[in-house]
């Protein structure tokens, strides 16, 4: 029976994925959580637990060393291999780290969440009924709704962040 051979790759820069596996701090346990257990109907906030060697700061925010694109909110991603295929165990965000900027720890602690942990901090709202509507239609109204929500408004067919004190008919 083939072995599975693990990569732990980060996304530093926007989808570009950088294998770290060598980093890996395998002495500290790497912890899953599921979102979802079998039998249930609504998958909740995985998790994913884990630690990367750190002996020269790469892995601290604000340290000389550090690692451009490491900071809180970038892509984790987990893959086992059986030598044929890539099958992902975990894809989710950096949630959290316990490195202090400026300190060096031999390693670092990280927590990742998939993206069942932002679903579970938005806000719904109500949505407007629409009758015959197209589905560009659709897509156009909830961006609307995300952007008011964020402040932003169209303005040409482009979508500008609004200023406090501008008019926005």
């Amino acid at each position: 029976m083939p072995r599975a051979a693990y990569t732990l790759e980060l996304e530093l820069e926007y989808n570009t994925w950088t294998d770290v596996t060598a980093d890996w701090h395998t002495p500290t346990p790497l912890i899953v959580e599921r979102g979802a257990e079998p039998g249930e109907r609504v998958a909740g906030v995985g998790r994913m637990a884990f630690a990367l060697y750190n002996p020269d700061g790469r892995y601290t925010p604000g340290h000389a060393n550090a690692t451009p694109g490491f900071e809180a909110g970038i892509g984790v991603r987990l893959q086992a291999s059986d030598g044929e295929s890539m099958r992902p165990l975990f894809t989710g965000r950096l949630a959290a780290l316990n490195a202090a900027p400026g300190k060096t720890p031999t390693h670092v602690a990280l927590v990742c969440e998939d993206e069942m942990a932002a679903l579970a901090r938005a806000t719904v709202g109500a949505f407007p009924l629409l009758l015959d509507a197209q589905p560009g239609d659709l897509a156009a109204c909830a961006a609307r709704a995300r952007c008011a929500a964020r402040g932003m408004c169209e303005r040409g067919g482009l979508l500008h962040r609004r200023r406090r004190d501008a008019h926005v008919p």
